[in-house]
């Protein structure tokens, strides 16, 4: 009856009835009555929706955003469910560490609440993947509560694999430090089960870690570790990861030569396989490390490569970081009009995606184009635009250097002024 007035329509499909608005409201206003009973089947049926965002490309989330209300609100009974089970919040329970462990080791009533466990660790499996790209409001909640419950069911390595994702968000957040202590948590965990694609992943974060704090050499001592892992599992695009993370590494201490050898190692193994993204990357660091020793013709090959790629990719991250680097060797070599072309491709990129830090630096290489060609009016406007971004996100630090850039371009522009008198 409902269906012949137009207030519902079923989608074979896609296994979905499509409700009028006042069916609905009256539907939510009356599920209360139906127990938790309905909120369970609810959750049963929508952590098959989530687990789709493990499945399907990015491009393709948006198909299964449609259905991410549901979703939420199939988490957040999962959430509160463990929170009652445990009479604790799992967030804290986490953070107690030992103590936490104990707690959940010793609940009695296991058996009776198993499914409930497993369907809320596959809810939090399914958001861990989907918060590493998108970074959700909420997420350290679930993601404690997927380790909580993944605990509770004996399953270590979905737990280790949680504590990893709580600090991969604090990473996020900027609190690298707190991510740091999270990682170490779950390496014991991988290690002692010779878990080693696991391992060799929490090894990276702690390098990435590592070096966002400007510790270069333990940052290398990790990624040495990463790549012992991945060696022993035959994966051909770890492998080549692997290596470029090697050669970052040697580029942050100031070895290009040896990073430019780890680099080529890397191409080596990724030219076996057809990642494009990847090979991009590679290229991108290859000239990287050319330009550092001055190959700057080989650096542009390199960088000239990327850019194809990433562009064959739609990467418009890896374009800019091309584009950028264009700009810098061509200023290295003292060819300023074509230095000028690629930022100025940079600064009309940014602008369109929004990255307003990067724009910033952006800004201010064109700044420094604008001085060696003598237009300094033009450089103290490019230098106030990027001063001014950064103000916007408190960057105090850049501020003041922006700032000295404008007093050291409109001095240069008053000694020109005395010259010509």
């Amino acid at each position: 009856a409902l269906a012949s007035r137009g207030l519902l329509e079923r989608d074979l499909f896609r296994q979905r009835v499509i409700i009028h608005p006042v069916i609905r409201r009256y539907l939510e206003e009356n599920a209360a009555m139906l127990g938790e009973e309905w909120d369970r089947r609810h959750a049963a049926f929508y952590v098959k929706q989530a687990e789709q965002y493990q499945m399907l490309p990015l491009q393709r989330w948006n198909e299964v955003d449609l259905d991410w209300g549901n979703i939420f609100a199939g988490a957040d009974w999962c959430a509160e469910r463990v929170t009652r089970i445990f009479e604790r919040d799992p967030l804290e329970m986490l953070e107690a560490a030992e103590p936490a462990v104990e707690a959940v080791a010793e609940y009695a009533d296991l058996a009776q609440v198993y499914d409930d466990l497993r369907l809320a660790r596959d809810y939090a499996l399914a958001l861990a993947h989907y918060a590493f790209w998108r970074h959700p409001p909420g997420i350290l909640r679930w993601l404690a509560i997927g380790a909580v419950a993944a605990l509770a069911i004996r399953n270590m390595r979905d737990y280790a694999w949680f504590l990893a994702n709580v600090g991969r968000q604090f990473f996020f957040m900027g609190r690298v430090e707190e991510g740091v202590t999270w990682f170490n948590r779950a390496v014991p965990i991988f290690d002692e089960r010779d878990l080693l694609a696991d391992l060799a992943y929490v090894y990276t974060d702690l390098g990435t870690s590592y070096r966002i704090l400007d510790e270069p050499r333990r940052a290398l001592e990790y990624f040495s570790a990463a790549f012992n892992c991945v060696a022993q599992l035959g994966d051909q695009h770890g492998l080549a990861t692997a290596y470029m993370n090697l050669g970052s590494a040697y580029f942050s201490l100031n070895q290009p030569e040896r990073a430019l050898t780890e680099h080529r190692r890397a191409l080596r193994v990724a030219l076996r396989g057809d990642d494009k993204h990847l090979l991009a990357s590679i290229y991108n660091n290859v000239g990287l490390a050319l330009e550092s020793i001055e190959r700057h013709g080989e650096a542009i090959e390199a960088y000239e490569y990327a850019l194809n790629m990433f562009r064959k990719g739609d990467d418009v991250t890896g374009v800019s970081a091309c584009y950028n680097n264009l700009g810098s060797v061509c200023f290295a070599r003292g060819e300023f009009a074509e230095a000028l072309a690629w930022y100025e491709l940079d600064m009309e990129l940014l602008k369109r995606r929004g990255a307003w830090t990067d724009l910033a630096a952006t800004l201010h290489n064109l700044g420094h184009v604008a001085i060696e060609t003598g237009n300094l009016e033009r450089a103290t406007a490019y230098f106030a635009e990027s001063r001014d971004l950064y103000a916007a996100f408190d960057l105090d630090e850049y501020v003041q250097e922006e700032t000295e850039m404008i007093e050291y371009a409109q001095s240069l522009r008053a000694n020109k002024s005395l010259t010509q008198r």
